[in-house]
């Protein structure tokens, strides 16, 4: 859970976590969720040219301090990459360009995986145009925690790089119509990636991403029994 916050006067955001979900994530992976948030969001903060676009990291409770897991940053304003696109139709140009900026920087540090999903990169309208903040830093990469083994084996074989998401998600905002999408199998549980259903969509999909349609009783030609 995601909370607006104050904290020693500056405006913050507060997540919070689950005391399972962090005792699962240590016994799983030897580290809480937020200490590694707190740790991943350092890391790249204190990568100086792209400080810019990074929310800055502030507190981190409840490891061994009697607090309740909690993780303090920096409040990020601004809409979310993927309204600004439903507007837009795009990625513009000077958000891209800062994006691969932020990925290459990130990529000269070895810092791999930064789970650059639309909806996980907010965007401020500046004098020089919309620009991206990082904030969302609690993905736990699979070059570093494979939940299987044989992802494990993919990676250390090199079938699996450690850089392969992040430029899948910049090819995807270079050309967003034509992106490669996730499909997932009804049933089966099997999940596809293709650029081919872009433009016709699974019946299933429509299906879950329809929004309920309101019926109006006061239409003209609507007589009531009796009437």
């Amino acid at each position: 859970m995601v909370y607006a916050a104050t904290f020693r006067g500056e405006p913050v955001a507060v997540k919070a976590y689950r005391a399972s979900m962090m005792e699962k994530c240590r016994r799983h992976y030897g580290v809480t969720r937020s200490a590694f948030e707190y740790r991943r969001n350092s890391e790249v903060y204190a990568i100086e040219p792209i400080r810019p676009f990074i929310a800055r990291p502030i507190a981190l409770f409840g490891e061994d301090d009697g607090y309740s897991h909690a993780f303090i940053q920096q409040r990020v304003e601004g809409i979310r990459l993927r309204a600004l696109i439903q507007q837009y139709g795009a990625v513009p140009p000077e958000t891209l360009a800062a994006l691969q900026t932020v990925v290459r920087a990130a990529h000269s540090a070895d810092l791999y995986d930064l789970d650059l999903c639309a909806n996980n990169i907010r965007v401020r309208q500046t004098s020089d145009g919309w620009q991206p903040m990082l904030f969302d830093f609690n993905i736990l990469p699979a070059y570093l925690y494979a939940r299987s083994p044989i992802t494990a084996l993919f990676y250390k074989v090199g079938l699996r790089k450690p850089w392969d998401r992040d430029q899948r998600h910049l090819k995807d905002f270079e050309d967003w119509p034509n992106r490669v999408r996730r499909y997932r199998i009804p049933l089966l549980g099997l999940k596809i990636r293709t650029k081919l259903l872009n433009r016709y969509e699974f019946c299933v999909r429509q299906a879950m991403d329809a929004r309920p349609r309101t019926r109006s009783f006061d239409r003209p030609d609507r007589k009531i029994c009796g009437s």
